[in-house]
């Protein structure tokens, strides 16, 4: 992710999108406004900080998988 990161335009979330999308990365947790708000509608926790903590505690290892779930469900309902 550090290295991803050395690019200029490639923050944290796109470089954890590249990791869970190109490199099947299941513990990478892109966080983007649609997991924000089903973090903060579903468990009351904000800040990107508190939901990785949060998720890894939860989810181990299949962060990316789950968020997949949290981005569908949020987008749809909306």
């Amino acid at each position: 992710m550090k290295y991803l990161m050395t690019n200029s335009g490639i923050g944290e979330k796109v470089s954890s999108c590249i990791l869970l999308f190109s490199y099947s990365r299941l513990d990478v947790f892109p966080i983007d406004t649609w997991v924000k708000k089903y973090m903060k509608d579903t468990y009351n926790i904000e800040g990107v900080e508190n939901i990785k903590k949060f998720t890894k505690e939860k989810y181990s290892d299949y962060t990316g998988l789950i968020i997949q779930y949290m981005f569908h469900y949020k987008r749809n309902k909306e």
